[in-house]
C-alpha cells in the first residue's frame, strides 16, 4: 500500500459564502489522491464530488454502492448514472450543523486507459458511518476536483470546515536508484518528477532519459477603450535528452515558473517571460510574453504572439538549440481583429483573423507529447490569442506543462488582465 503523503492543497472555510471547494491543476506524478475533510453544510445537505481534466465532468457517469451503519443496524444501497459522486449518502450520515469527517481515496487518478475508482469513509459521531465505492466511467487523467452541496441552491459550507488534498507516492520508492522529486514506477522504469526546484541524487551510476520544460510566458492584456485582441503567451522551451550518463553525486534541478499575464487597463507592457528550467547541462528557455493589442510579443523558448497591430509574432528557440526548443508566435490580424497565438514546441502560433467587431485570436502552437512520466502528456503548447470582443477573461496555462497563458478577449472599453503561463517541469527516468 502507498505510504508517502504529500499535502498538495488545503482550504479552510470562513464566513457563509463558500459554496464550492475546487482543487485545480493537480500534478499527475502521484499514484493516488486522498481528500481529508472535516465539514458541515447548511440546511442538512449532502456532500457531492465531481472530477475532470481541466473542468469537472457533469455527465451521468458516476455510479456507487454504499454500506451504512449506526451501531444497531446496517443497510446497503446502490445508485447509477448519477451526475456526481455522493461521499455522504443518507440523511443520517451527512454533514449538517454537526461536523462530519471524510476520507476520500481516488485511485490511479493519472491513468489514461482505465476508468477510475473512488472510495469514501464518512462518519458523524452522533449518527453513524458509511463506506461508499464509486465507479467514475472516464479514462481521462484527473487534475480537477470540485466538492459542493448537493442542492446548489445557495447552501454553503459551514465556517471552520477544512479540506486537504494529498498526493500519494509508491510505498516501495525506497528501492529506487536515486532520490529527489516525486518518485513513481512501472514495470520498466523509475520516474522522478520535479514540479519545483530541488536536487536529484543517484545512489549509483545511472543512464537516464531527461525531459526539461521551462515556464510558459504570460499573455498580453486588454487595453481600456481599445478593441484590439492581445497576443497569447509563448510555450516554455521543450527539450529532451536520452542515455545521459550520471554518477552518484548531487545534480541541482531548476524548475521555471510561468510568466505573469500583462496587467489590464492602460498598460502597454507585454506578458512576462517564463523562467528557465535546468538540469545538468540541459537548459530550456522560458516562453515569451504575448503583446498587448498594438504591441509585439517577446522572444523565448517559444515566442509570444503579437497583438492585433503588433506585427509578426516573436521568434522562438531563443537558446539556439538543435533540435529547436520551440517556435515563433503568430502575427496579429492588423484589422481591429484578433491577436496572434503563442508559439508552441511543435508549431508556430496561428495568426489572428477578422475585423470589427469580432476578430478571432489565433490558436496557440501545438505542444509535444512525451511519456517520460510514465503517462503520455502534452507539454509546451502556446497560449491562444485574444479575440477583439466581446470582453471575456483569459486563462492560465496548466501548471507543470510549460503552456503559455491564454489572452483575454479585448472588448471595447474593458481592459482585462492576461493569463499567466503554466509552470515548467523536469522529469528523469531510468530503467529498473
Amino acid at each position: 500500500m502507498p505510504n508517502t503523503y504529500t499535502e498538495l492543497d488545503k482550504v479552510s472555510v470562513s464566513g457563509t459564502s463558500t459554496t464550492t471547494i475546487n482543487f485545480t491543476n493537480i500534478p499527475l506524478g502521484y499514484t493516488d489522491l486522498v481528500i481529508v475533510a472535516n465539514c458541515g453544510i447548511s440546511n442538512s445537505d449532502y456532500l457531492n464530488l465531481r472530477a475532470g481534466n481541466g473542468s469537472v465532468n457533469t455527465g451521468s457517469i458516476y455510479s456507487q454502492t454504499a454500506l451504512e451503519g449506526n451501531g444497531s443496524s446496517a443497510t446497503s444501497s446502490r445508485g447509477g448514472s448519477r451526475t456526481a459522486f455522493w461521499p455522504s449518502w443518507t440523511t443520517t450520515i451527512m454533514p449538517t450543523s454537526v461536523t462530519a469527517n471524510y476520507i476520500i481515496n481516488i485511485m490511479n487518478y493519472s491513468n489514461t486507459t482505465t476508468n477510475k475508482t473512488f472510495l469514501s469513509r464518512g462518519n458523524v459521531a452522533s449518527a453513524g458511518l458509511d463506506a461508499i465505492a464509486c465507479l467514475w466511467s472516464s479514462t481521462v487523467a484527473i487534475n480537477t476536483i470540485s466538492l459542493f452541496p448537493n442542492s446548489q441552491d445557495g447552501r454553503y459550507f459551514l465556517a471552520g470546515s477544512t479540506f486537504s488534498l494529498y498526493g500519494i507516492a509508491n510505498a516501495d520508492q525506497g528501492a529506487a536508484k536515486a532520490t529527489g522529486g516525486i518518485i513513481t514506477e512501472d514495470s520498466q522504469y523509475w520516474y522522478h518528477t520535479f514540479g519545483a526546484s530541488s536536487a536529484f541524487i543517484p545512489k549509483q551510476s545511472l543512464t537516464c532519459d531527461v525531459l526539461v520544460v521551462a515556464g510558459g510566458g504570460g499573455s498580453g492584456a486588454g487595453y481600456t477603450g481599445n478593441n484590439r485582441g492581445p497576443g497569447g503567451g509563448g510555450a516554455g522551451g521543450f527539450r529532451t535528452a536520452t542515455a545521459q550518463s550520471l554518477t552518484a553525486t548531487t545534480y541541482n534541478v531548476t524548475v521555471g515558473g510561468g510568466g505573469n499575464g500583462a496587467p489590464g487597463g492602460t498598460s502597454t507592457a507585454a506578458g512576462t517571460k517564463g523562467s528557465n528550467s535546468v538540469f545538468n547541462t540541459i537548459t530550456s528557455t522560458g516562453g515569451g510574453g504575448g503583446g498587448w493589442g498594438e504591441g509585439a510579443g517577446t522572444t523565448g523558448g517559444s515566442g509570444g504572439g503579437s497583438g492585433d497591430t503588433g506585427g509578426a509574432g516573436a521568434a522562438g528557440n531563443q537558446g539556439g538549440y538543435s533540435p529547436v526548443e520551440g517556435f515563433a508566435g503568430g502575427a496579429g490580424a492588423n484589422s481591429t481583429g484578433g491577436g496572434g497565438g503563442g508559439g508552441g514546441s511543435s508549431a508556430v502560433g496561428s495568426a489572428g483573423t477578422g475585423a470589427t467587431p469580432n476578430g478571432i485570436g489565433g490558436a496557440g502552437g501545438a505542444g509535444t507529447s512525451n511519456s517520460y512520466s510514465g503517462t503520455a502528456v502534452v507539454y509546451a503548447a502556446g497560449g491562444k490569442g485574444g479575440d477583439s470582443g466581446p470582453a471575456a477573461a483569459g486563462s492560465n496555462g496548466i501548471a507543470y506543462t510549460g503552456n503559455g497563458g491564454n489572452a483575454p478577449k479585448s472588448g471595447t472599453g474593458t481592459g482585462l488582465a492576461g493569463g499567466n503561463g503554466g509552470s515548467g517541469v523536469v522529469i528523469i527516468r531510468y530503467a529498473k
